[in-house]
């Protein structure tokens, strides 16, 4: 009984991501959050160079496994977002089936252990190619650019402050 439940479930799910997917709002909304991305990567590309001093051919090896690399990482975070609401569907009913949460988990840590992987491919093919400044510099890069990304995008979701209103009495 429960399954036939579960099956409903994840067949009206997978409806509704049909019909979101052809959706034209749906799609742009994804296009744009591509470009969002794209645009953080090459901004992130730039200010690196800068920061690290990169000769040229040393950004001519950088850029395209960078690139290469975030793209896979991107493809993963996908299908860990996929996974994280499947499980987040599951939790929210009565009495979720224990082996099908454990199956989701499992899969959840499988993903987000391949994207710690690919942050670490990237490190070890700098670490190839940096010498031992530059290796400092990219530590300090990477923590002050991601903790001015993220309170960026914190200031941009707050709400812009009301204007007080005076009255007339």
């Amino acid at each position: 009984m429960k399954g036939a439940k579960l099956t409903k479930i994840l067949i009206a799910a997978g409806l509704l991501l049909c019909v979101f997917s052809t959706d034209p709002v749906f799609s742009q909304e994804h296009r744009q959050r591509a470009r969002v991305r794209e645009n953080i990567l090459t901004l992130r590309l730039v200010r690196m160079t800068q920061a690290l001093e990169l000769t040229q051919e040393q950004t001519a090896e950088i850029y395209p496994e960078l690139f290469r690399l975030e793209k896979e990482k991107a493809e993963l975070q996908a299908r860990l977002a996929k996974h994280i609401a499947e499980m987040r569907l599951m939790l929210a009913k009565d009495a979720p089936a224990g082996h099908d949460i454990a199956r989701i988990v499992e899969t959840v840590t499988h993903l987000r252990r391949d994207i710690r992987r690919k942050d670490e491919e990237f490190e070890a093919f700098l670490d190839e190619r940096l010498d031992p400044v530059q290796k400092a510099r990219y530590f300090l890069f990477t923590i002050d650019f991601f903790r001015g990304l993220g309170e960026k995008i914190d200031r941009a979701r707050m709400p812009a402050p009301r204007e007080k209103r005076k009255t007339m009495f």
